[in-house]
């Protein structure tokens, strides 16, 4: 052996790495050579053998220490009664993102061919826009672009702020447009209409200087509107027009 005061010592887990059989020559070398690190390696070569032992607990033990802790009293103090509380809502969380993901992601490759992934929906969205700017120079002054062309290429008017305003003057000049896809909160404003009202007009607002949608319907030939939060569909005002 080298006396230990004239190496640099090897530190615990490249003397780990040597027990493992994964260290290098040199470093074999020297945990052979220095007292030190020989002790060392020793007592991590007894440690890891202790430790893959089996435990042996007596049965009798066992089964006494299960019933005490069974019989003994549960006490839960506040503050840990708010964090299972706070543990329960996170796992509700993640079951509700682990459902919704299982639920979209066959949605989104159902209608896909072997070589096409969901990955591509962001792109495929993105040509489809860009083949409606395309195709919109090209129509002639005369011709008139099919309704759903139309109705994806415009985008919803934008009222302002609406809160305090008087909501039937600010309707009166604005256009009419009808058709294509359901608007945001335009579930939420058919619950209180008549079945089958015909959506004549979505636009965006504010409300209060909060994000908020107006979803204008017709019924029996009189139209009613109401302005509800984007955030939770809360109808915020509702008027017959």
């Amino acid at each position: 052996m080298i006396p230990h005061d004239h190496l640099d010592h090897l530190d615990d887990e490249a003397l780990s790495a040597v027990l493992d059989g994964e260290g290098t020559a040199g470093e074999a070398a020297h945990a052979d050579a220095c007292d030190r690190c020989a002790d060392r390696l020793s007592t991590l070569r007894a440690a890891a053998n202790a430790i893959g032992q089996p435990v042996v607990v007596d049965p009798t033990q066992r089964e006494a220490a299960v019933r005490a802790a069974l019989e003994a009293p549960m006490v839960i103090g506040l503050e840990a009664r708010r964090w299972l509380r706070g543990s329960r809502l996170a796992l509700a969380g993640v079951a509700a993102a682990v459902v919704a993901t299982v639920i979209a992601v066959p949605l989104a490759t159902r209608d896909s061919t072997p070589t096409t992934s969901a990955a591509r929906a962001p792109e495929r969205a993105f040509d489809a826009q860009a083949d409606l700017r395309t195709a919109a120079p090209k129509a002639s002054a005369g011709a008139r672009l099919p309704t759903t062309t139309a109705a994806a290429m415009a985008r919803p008017p934008d009222l302002g702020e609406v809160s305090g305003a008087d909501l039937r003057a600010r309707l009166a000049g604005v256009a009419r447009s009808g058709g294509g896809p359901a608007a945001p909160c335009e579930e939420r404003a058919r619950a209180t209409r008549p079945p089958g009202a015909e959506r004549t007009l979505s636009a965006t607002a504010t409300w209060n200087g909060e994000p908020a949608v107006v979803i204008v319907l017709r019924s029996g030939g009189a139209e009613h509107a109401d302005v509800m939060t984007t955030s939770t569909c809360e109808i915020v005002e509702s008027v017959d027009l």
